[in-house]
This record gives structure tokens, sequence and C-alpha cells, in this order.
């Protein structure tokens, strides 16, 4: 599998920096309301529908633009610590993939930290990917993915040698916060320092419940 990497552009990073003032001059506690209510605020695209359903047992939404008649799909994976996030509140953000891919998107429902502790994320992941699988072919599923989704994605395609696609935004793999990139990144303007020393400060073994190691990548998972 070819893999591309993407640099920040100038637009992204003052959008960044926007976004990370705006934060500190108004803070707003981390809860899943109110970090639903964050991306709720994305715009819904154009002649896109939303439909809750399910695949494989997993519940999420369905995103599909109106004018596709594409044969592939994509699998999104939100992020969230695996604790918060859910598929409604990302429908408007998979909404504009899918009015710019032209290809239909469903957003899965994985169960979550600490009610549902690892491999639970995981083995929903798994599952809706191999419902999509089935029903429009492997080589038709993307895989999306940002934060603790994009640490998802990387694991199924450990776990599924059949798997094409995965695009991933800023994918948490390093779930020791370990990397020197926690504080260099901060140096180039990204919100990683901060973000990982929050969730160090919170405790991420509440999200794993003692599964600590390995729970970013199963990659003993046949």
């Amino acid at each position: 599998m070819s893999i591309l990497r993407h640099g920040l552009t100038d637009a992204d990073r003052n959008a960044m920096i926007a976004f990370r003032a705006r934060i500190a001059a108004h803070p707003v506690a981390i809860t899943r309301a109110s970090y639903d209510a964050m991306l709720e605020q994305m715009p819904s695209a154009d002649s896109v529908s939303y439909t809750e359903t399910s695949i494989a047992g997993v519940r999420g939404v369905w995103c599909a633009p109106s004018t596709s008649s594409s044969k592939a799909a994509v699998l999104y994976l939100h992020g969230g610590v695996f604790v918060y996030g859910t598929a409604h509140a990302y429908r408007h953000f998979a909404g504009q993939i899918a009015a710019r891919s032209g290809v239909p998107v469903f957003v899965a429902d994985y169960r979550r930290a600490p009610e549902e502790p690892f491999p639970a994320a995981l083995d929903d992941t798994v599952a809706a990917y191999r419902g999509l699988a089935a029903r429009h072919d492997a080589r038709n599923i993307a895989v999306v993915g940002d934060s603790a989704g994009g640490g998802l994605a990387l694991s199924l395609l450990q776990s599924e040698p059949g798997a094409r696609c995965a695009v991933l935004f800023s994918p948490w793999t390093d779930l020791a916060l370990t990397g020197g990139s926690i504080e260099g990144k901060a140096r180039e303007g990204t919100p990683a320092e901060a973000s990982g020393a929050w969730w160090m400060n919170h405790g991420i073994e509440v999200a794993l419940q003692g599964d600590f190691q390995g729970a970013a990548f199963r990659l003993d998972r046949k």
C-alpha cells in the first residue's frame, strides 16, 4: 500500500491557530455534551441525506449524497480519545466528505470507554468494515478516521489484509505520549502538546480500563 503524507498548509495552520485562540478565550469543560456541541457547528452539506441505521450490528449514520451512483463506500471512524464523540455529532463532517467525494459515508457509532473498554471499539470497527465489504466489496471501501478513529483505522489495516485505502486525520498512534512529536509539533503550531498533556493529566487508563498495552494497535489480531 502506498503512503502519502500531506503537510500542514498555511491556510490550515492559520485556521487552527485562530481556533485555539477562540478556545483559550472561551474555555469550555470537556464533556461528551460539549464535545458533540462543538462538532455540531459543522455546516450540513447540500444534497446529503442522513439516516440512522446499523451495519453488521454496529449502529451509525449513513450520509448519502443525492447524486451518487458510486459502488464505493467510506467507513468513517470518529475521534474523541475512545470516550467522546458520536456518529450523530460527526454526521455533518462526514457529510462534507460524502458531498465532495460523491461517495456515501457510514459513520460508525462504535462502543466507547469506560462503559465498554478495549477491545469493544476495535471489534465494532472490524464488524462495520466487514459488513460494508460484504455489500460493496473490499476493493471499493475506504476507511477514514481522525484522532482515536485514525488509530482504529490503522489497527483495521493490520487485521484486514483486504483493506485497500485509508485516510487519516492526525491519527492517535502513541497512547503513551512518549514520542518527540508531542513537543516538536507544538513548536510548529499544532495542538499536540496541549492535547497530549490534557489526556495525560486526565488519565488515559480511564478509556482503556487497564488494557493499555496494545490498545492502539492489536497487531496480533488475525
